[in-house]
């Protein structure tokens, strides 16, 4: 079964500013969705010396790449990969 696989910057700066958060979000899925999903923690992506990127704390859904990522916005991107993979 294909999976939606979530990867969470864990560096310093990405830690600080709620990437601990976003990991949490795994506990909090609705259990269908979680089944769906692999959260791993991330060393630091080195996003953040690049203001091109966006800013603090990073995530990636597959290969999009999400700056100023927070719990609610990941479920969101989470929803949109899954309607797009058919699952």
């Amino acid at each position: 079964m294909k999976k939606i696989k979530v990867s969470v910057c864990c560096g310093t700066t990405c830690f600080l500013m709620g990437s601990s958060d976003v990991l949490a979000l795994e506990d909090q899925l609705d259990s269908d969705l979680k089944d769906l999903v692999d959260f791993e923690g991330s060393p630091c992506m080195d996003l953040c010396k690049s203001k091109q990127s966006g800013k603090a704390p990073f995530v990636k859904i597959n290969d999009e790449l999400i700056a100023s990522a927070n719990p609610d916005l990941v479920k969101i991107k989470i929803l949109e990969h899954k309607e797009r993979m058919g699952l």
